[in-house]
């Protein structure tokens, strides 16, 4: 199968400022090539700020599955690596920004084919000198969304928004669903907070949007089976300045 094995021989990392270059790189030996249908960077904590002005690098590519493929929040295209049977952190695929930028959030959606998926991965930052591993989740399923969040304590402090969630504080045997979710700013929940819906992660057809819906026919489902305490989640973004959340509804599946 014809490949690139360097689709960045032209980028003179030695010449980059930090915090210009991110990636998300595999943790696992892979038996094939590793395969990403989705990836998005994103500069907010809420996931909904995409990086729209960055030109996309990666470790190499297969022709016909280049790295636009697996960037362009398609899950019917994706990248595929050059390397096959890849050893831990030799496929990867990101971005290089313009301007230095700190990425908050990632989200990822792996293949839906067997065997060209990693359970782990890695959110790595170019710091100047070397690529440095910032984030790392280990909990992967084919035909998932996760997200990976990076806070930066100068940038969140700032950002005027208010975060609350719903975590399972039990390891949950199969996928957690949730039905219904709603968050309120009074006692005897009558003051319905609305806001950005915000996650750990969901399966494809069972997204964020499925528990805040008031649709009891509908419901979200984690990304993840058997998932460490607290590690999954569904929550509300809010604007600072609003009364606290004092009541929380909601109906599992």
């Amino acid at each position: 199968m014809p490949n690139w094995d360097d689709a960045v021989s032209g980028l003179h990392y030695w010449t980059t400022e930090q915090s210009r270059l991110w990636r998300v790189s595999h943790l696992d030996f892979m038996a094939r090539r590793w395969a990403v249908a989705s990836l998005t960077f994103h500069i907010d904590l809420d996931c909904s700020n995409p990086v729209n002005d960055a030109a996309s690098i990666s470790s190499g590519y297969v022709i016909d599955f280049e790295m636009e493929k697996g960037l362009d929040n398609d899950v019917t295209t994706e990248w595929l690596s050059a390397c096959d049977r890849c050893n831990p952190h030799q496929g990867w695929l990101g971005i290089h920004m313009p301007q230095p930028r700190w990425v908050q959030c990632v989200q990822i959606f792996h293949s839906v084919r067997p065997l060209v998926g990693s359970r782990g991965v890695a959110l790595d930052r170019w710091d100047g000198n070397a690529w440095k591993e910032e984030v790392v989740i280990r909990d992967l399923d084919p035909s998932t969304w996760k997200f990976m969040y990076f806070p930066h304590s100068s940038v969140t402090q700032y950002d005027g928004r208010a975060r609350w969630r719903v975590a399972s504080a039990f390891i949950v045997e199969e996928r957690w669903r949730v039905a219904s979710i709603s968050f309120y700013l009074s006692d005897g929940c009558t003051n319905k907070a609305s806001g950005i819906e915000i996650t750990s992660g969901y399966t494809r057809g069972h997204s964020t949007a499925a528990a805040f819906d008031d649709d009891k026919d509908t419901y979200w489902e984690s990304s993840c089976r058997r998932c460490g305490s607290l590690s999954i989640w569904l929550g509300l973004s809010l604007p600072v300045g609003l009364p606290v959340v004092r009541c929380v509804q909601l109906r599992q599946v």
